[in-house]
């Protein structure tokens, strides 16, 4: 195609609007042609008025020349095309898009969580929002905000340009309850272009409180806050380490809406463990109380606070669950008493792994002259026979142990279960490994 170009304004007409412009003269070195009627036809100059005074016709004049291209502030690359910006047709990816976008929006906190109060969260300019455009900046932008999915019907803050940055017009109130959460959107516009974005929801919980007391039971409201250890959640199951010394107990509280945590001293009448682990045991806990705690925020809720039976368990993590737990020492060994075993003879046992497996391969031990084997299992794994039997392993033969004595056995961490105990039928068996299956 064939540009005509004007001279005066450095614009471009191309041959096909020049072709639906009948009856005009063209100048081609100092010549004029009639363009309708007579292409051959020559004027003299003088003929010539007006603007077009100024055109001449040009095969390669760059598109830049239109008013409306801009292929130099971006320098075309190949494959690309000219397409509209809004303003210019410029160079661009055939996969570029110039609609107007949010490309990021920040209401400017950090945590997800935040420790549930009463009244006023936020005061007048106490948030900072951000935002970035792509294809911007916008005409309008304002951040609204939003209860529990509920309709964002509150304006706290229109921003103003560059539209990028701002505090809060309004206070925020915390929601009316625990576990309830609000969230930020902000909403921009350019011409009909309209894009909204949020940063999240907020979160606003109480705390999880944790430490040691000189008492398992009869705690007060200042006791259970005044806990060393707290974090805002609303996650009860969870692994925390603590330290208990002499006359020391292990405490655990949570708000009283979440489920309760499992608690006793013994497998027996309840069938079942604790949600309580203690050095990688089930771990015995007194029966929950109920203590009315207000935060530091001026929330108030009823809590379920927990201590461990025993003290001075030492240097661990207590991990907590919902669901009662079932996780013992288990001992073996050898002995040379024959019958009537009693709690010391099992826990003087040399072997004492923590295990809910009944079936596997065991450590080798040695029984000497007058020495039997002594396995000791939970109660509740079954009995010989009918649930697992014991192997010789290297031989792959069936080791021979007596009925099973019971034993009532107390672990480290104050909880209680019976326990089998078998005895092997003969002494003196040497170096063997014992299989379970």
């Amino acid at each position: 195609m064939a540009w005509f170009d004007d001279k005066s304004t450095g614009g471009l007409i191309s041959s096909q609007m020049w072709d639906d412009m009948a009856d005009t003269l063209v100048s081609v070195s100092g010549s004029y042609y009639n363009h309708s009627s007579n292409r051959d036809a020559h004027y003299p100059s003088s003929n010539i008025t007006g603007w077009l005074d100024n055109v001449y016709i040009s095969t390669t004049a760059s598109v830049n020349k239109l008013n409306d291209v801009d292929t130099v502030s971006d320098t075309p690359a190949r494959d690309e095309v000219l397409k509209w910006n809004g303003t210019n047709w410029v160079p661009a990816t055939y996969s570029t898009t110039f609609e107007f976008s949010i490309a990021s929006f920040s209401d400017g906190e950090t945590t997800a969580s935040k420790l549930i109060g009463v009244g006023e969260w936020n005061v007048i300019g106490g948030l900072s929002f951000a935002a970035t455009y792509s294809n911007g900046p916008p005409d309008n932008s304002c951040v609204q905000m939003a209860e529990n999915d509920n309709t964002f019907d509150t304006v706290v803050k229109t921003l103003t340009t560059p539209f990028t940055a701002g505090t809060n017009t309004v206070a925020v109130d915390y929601p009316v309850a625990k576990d309830q959460y609000i969230t930020f959107r902000l909403s921009s516009n350019v011409d009909t272009d309209t894009d909204t974005d949020e940063d999240g929801d907020i979160y606003f919980r109480n705390y999880i409180r944790y430490g040691l007391l000189g008492k398992n039971s009869g705690f007060s409201a200042s006791e259970i806050s005044g806990l060393t250890s707290k974090t805002i959640s609303n996650d009860h199951t969870r692994s925390v380490s603590l330290n208990a010394g002499s006359s020391e107990y292990l405490i655990f509280a949570f708000p009283a809406t979440y489920t309760d945590l499992p608690s006793g001293t013994t497998y027996i009448g309840v069938s079942g463990g604790t949600g309580f682990r203690f050095n990688g045991m089930t771990c015995a806990f007194q029966p929950k109380e109920i203590v009315s705690i207000t935060n530091n925020a001026g929330y108030t809720e009823n809590y379920e606070a927990y201590g461990s039976t025993l003290g001075n368990l030492g240097n661990s993590t207590l991990t907590t669950y919902t669901s009662r737990q079932e996780l013992n020492e288990i001992y073996y060994g050898v002995t040379t008493t024959a019958s009537g075993y009693n709690e010391a003879d099992v826990e003087g046992l040399t072997n004492s792994p923590i295990t809910d497996d009944s079936t596997q391969t065991w450590s080798e031990v040695t029984a000497g002259a007058g020495e039997y084997l002594l396995f000791c299992f939970p109660k509740r794994w079954g009995e010989k026979g009918t649930d697992y039997s014991f192997y010789d392993n290297g031989t792959g033969f069936e080791a021979a142990f007596e009925t099973p004595e019971t034993v009532s056995i107390t672990n480290s961490q104050g909880w209680t279960e019976n326990f089998y105990v078998y005895r092997s039928e003969n002494a003196n068996l040497g170096a063997i490994t014992i299989r379970t299956s």
